[in-house]
């Protein structure tokens, strides 16, 4: 896995970012969240254009929004495989 961008520390003080590859599904990227102990989990494995967590290869950083949730974008996914963006 390789991060791509920088993390992101959200309101309940753990920090979030992205890779753009690795995963369990194709290699297509992650999101992990990581706490201040070092603690890494991974959220989403992206599919690419599978059934669910469409997108891969995210490579910005995430945005937390005032409803709490995370937004980010994938270089590509979606329509035309061309990019997507998702909560």
């Amino acid at each position: 896995m390789y991060p791509s961008a920088a993390l992101v520390q959200g309101s309940d003080g753990n920090f979030y970012g992205t890779t753009s590859n690795g995963g369990g599904n194709g290699s297509y990227g992650t999101v992990f969240k990581m706490t201040p102990a070092g603690v890494l989990t991974t959220l989403v494995e992206f599919t690419g254009n599978g059934d669910s967590n469409k997108g891969s290869s995210p490579v910005a950083e995430l945005v937390q929004a005032s409803d709490g949730a995370f937004y980010g974008t994938t270089w590509r996914g979606g329509a035309n495989n061309l990019a997507r963006c998702s909560r």
